[in-house]
């Protein structure tokens, strides 16, 4: 009969990436004894690189937030895209700017995620990197003044002007009793910005040789101990597969080609602590990606030293709601809860989807680039109206109703 050890067991989970598994046994969002750092009716810009992406296309990270403040209704907006960096976000003709962006959408925080690839530049980049940063930062506070000119004469106290806000606008406003509708007005603000610290990752290769020595050993000891039976070791698939490599077992001959990226952690290091220091100077939420020690490694698996490996995506995800003002603990749930978590990911997941349909249309050129007087991105009848921005505001509702649906399963009794 085949049997398996303990540890092989605990590999082979983290191995192998069961969703299903995992929402079993979901990390329990308990609040610590500080306030959660997202406050109620907070619109959250997710801002980076490749990561971000991943980020935002699973929905895991929006998952967990949305679990733990279902009453909140924090809301959740990808402004990120694959190449970006620090020292530039290039985009199509005419496409609006990250302030823009963030001013339309009534951003109050923006989480940031780089210095993973501009790490690359070595310890040299370093000062290039924090003053772009820096930059970048100041760029997409929204630490602007302004004033508000009330006409007419009102005998009312201070504490008697009600404002009420939608973002960073009033759209109503009371004078002693009095109510009136204003016409859209900016206030001042200053946005929360959060800063991602890129975590450190340990290379497949030096992984899978660790799990190759760690059980060569084991296998050792429990023969002489006269212990054990047919196992199933996780090193002797690595050791195996050579002509059937998986995403989990790549097999020996691919372990082998594969470069060394040990170096990158020491570079990555450097812009960490640059990061920090940034941090310090814009009063940013620092948030640490990297996960905690584990009885393995408290380093991602990656395959290229870029992408952290597809079985870590939910780990990263739960670490940076932790860094949000969260800490985790393992809560048994049953087959119901599970399922509804699941339904709320995949709720989440269609979100995003048409967020990301809205912000990054098909064809830019004719929405608002450089073909905006072709006949085809005019109305049929009357060539002075464009149908194409107008259709684009469709999918706001869209949006709305899919978010209402997810605080609804948010909300539900468990």
């Amino acid at each position: 009969m085949l049997s398996v050890c303990a540890r092989t067991v605990h590999h082979l989970r983290v191995m192998r990436f069961l969703p299903a598994l995992l929402l079993a046994f979901v990390l329990r969002l308990t609040a610590t004894a500080a306030e959660p750092w997202l406050k109620p009716n907070d619109v959250v810009a997710l801002v980076g690189r490749e990561d971000m992406v991943v980020i935002a296309e699973d929905g895991w990270l929006e998952t967990l937030v949305t679990e733990a403040q279902p009453k909140d209704r924090i809301r959740f907006r990808s402004l990120a895209w694959e190449g970006d960096t620090v020292f530039e976000q290039r985009r199509d003709l005419n496409y609006p700017t990250l302030e823009a962006q963030l001013d339309k959408m009534g951003a109050t925080v923006v989480i940031f995620q780089f210095g993973k690839m501009e790490s690359f530049a070595g310890k040299d980049g370093v000062a290039a990197f924090t003053e772009a940063y820096e930059k970048l930062l100041a760029r997409v506070s929204g630490d602007k003044k302004w004033r508000i000119m009330l006409d007419g004469e009102f005998h009312t106290k201070p504490s008697q002007y009600v404002f009420e806000f939608k973002g960073h606008e009033i759209v109503k406003f009371s004078l002693g009793g009095y109510g009136c509708e204003s016409d859209r007005l900016p206030v001042e603000t200053k946005r929360r910005i959060a800063l991602v610290l890129p975590p450190r990752m340990i290379p497949y290769k030096e992984y899978a040789r660790w799990i190759i020595k760690r059980d060569d050993e084991e296998k050792e000891r429990m023969r002489k101990a006269g212990t054990g039976g047919t196992i199933l070791w996780p090193g002797d698939m690595f050791k195996s597969r050579e002509n059937e490599p998986t995403p989990y077992f790549p097999g020996r001959a691919l372990l082998e080609r594969l470069p060394e990226f040990s170096v990158r952690n020491t570079q990555i290091l450097a812009y960490r602590d640059a990061i920090r220091a940034v941090a310090g100077k814009c009063s940013a939420l620092i948030v640490d990606s990297e996960r905690p020690p584990s009885p393995d490694t408290r380093m991602y698996i990656t395959y290229d030293g870029i992408r952290v490996c597809e079985p870590d995506h939910m780990r990263r995800d739960a670490v940076i709601a932790r860094g949000l003002g969260w800490v985790m603990s393992p809560s048994p749930r049953d087959d119901k809860t599970a399922a509804q978590i699941q339904a709320l990911e995949t709720a989440i997941r269609a979100k995003n989807r048409l967020w990301f349909h809205y912000t990054r249309p098909q064809n830019w050129a004719f929405l608002a680039g450089n073909r905006t007087n072709q006949p085809s991105s005019r109305d049929h009848l009357d060539p002075n109206k464009r149908w194409f921005p107008e259709e684009m505001e469709q999918w706001l509702p869209l949006i709305e109703a899919k978010e209402k649906e997810i605080w609804a399963m948010a909300a539900a009794p468990r």
